[in-house]
């Protein structure tokens, strides 16, 4: 607000002036300056005062705060799409699978045309996760509407009570749940999500389906980008396919190996990837869900109903 303004203001001052400092106090009346001086603080400084500001400095200040703003909101969003991500149910075989990854892409218009016809804003969770990642969203309640979108999208194609328009439900509540949680622990996700950033020991624990990773390949020993197509938490390794490479290629490495690491470490910035299924994939359809990464691919799932031909 206005106040960190006018401390940004003083700071930049001081800084023009080669000034040495050790705290900037920020005090709205003189009642409480006492209080300070009885704690060990020495006034050196005239009190705030009204005076014509440079309108680009002004204007310089003002565009750190609202991007430091988008940063912080950014970070919860990315914490909502993991969390998300993360959620799983058991199928018919007693095994647990991800509810986030019918969702994942829009089917094709080819092999579901009805769906288009149905749905008049189709949106998937990997344009979600794109915007996320190059800051695209004004505001929280933007990327809210987003996800209420894609949930609205699947229970509206979706007969009710079919498995996907129930995984559609799950979804919308844990995203509710989260959206909830970050307003009031904000401050704290920023920070653990700054914490892990810097830890390379933490990365392979924050390895989800969809995650833009790089990768070393195993045939020349080469770096790609990649992203992460299939998890297997009983061997605890993760499937890796190559951007841009045929799925012949794709990899299992160990969660934590060596040749597996953030993103941007050894290829720069993320190319924008367009997402296709697994070739190999049983499943013909698939609905929309939240994603992990941008431009990632995973196996779906989820089945065909065959009295419905909703998936």
């Amino acid at each position: 607000g206005a106040g960190s303004i006018l401390v940004q203001l003083v700071l930049d001052e001081l800084e023009a002036h080669d000034s040495k400092y050790e705290f900037v106090v920020l005090q709205a009346t003189e009642n409480a300056i006492p209080f300070y001086e009885h704690k060990g603080f020495v006034r050196v400084g005239a009190m705030a005062r009204y005076r014509d500001l440079d309108p680009e400095h002004l204007e310089r200040i003002q565009q750190r705060e609202l991007e430091e703003l988008r940063r912080e909101d950014r970070v919860k969003m990315m914490a909502i799409l993991d969390a998300v991500s993360s959620a799983t149910r058991t199928n018919s075989k007693g095994q647990p699978v991800h509810i986030v990854e019918p969702f994942l892409f829009l089917p094709s218009k080819q092999d579901l045309p009805e769906y288009f016809q149905v749905v008049k804003q189709p949106l998937s969770l990997s344009e979600v996760r794109e915007t996320v990642e190059k800051s695209g969203y004004e505001s929280m309640a933007a990327f809210e509407a987003h996800l209420k979108l894609i949930v609205n999208n699947a229970k509206r194609f979706n007969a009710v009570g079919s498995r996907l328009y129930l995984d559609a439900e799950a979804i919308e509540k844990l995203a509710a749940k989260m959206l909830d949680k970050v307003s009031l622990v904000g401050d704290a996700l920023t920070e653990v999500a700054e914490m892990q950033a810097e830890s390379p020991a933490a990365f392979w624990r924050t390895l989800q389906i969809g995650k833009v990773v790089d990768a070393k390949d195993t045939k020349r020993g080469h770096w790609h980008e990649a992203k992460v197509v299939q998890i297997d938490d009983e061997l605890g390794r993760v499937k890796i396919h190559y951007q841009g490479w045929g799925r012949k290629w794709d990899e299992w490495y160990q969660k934590d190996s060596a040749d597996l690491a953030p993103s941007g470490t050894h290829m720069g910035k993320k190319a924008s990837v367009e997402a296709v299924l697994p070739a190999d994939n049983d499943t013909l359809l698939q609905a929309q869900a939240f994603q992990v990464r941008p431009g990632c691919t995973v196996p779906v799932t989820a089945t065909v109903d065959a009295s419905s031909r909703r998936i």
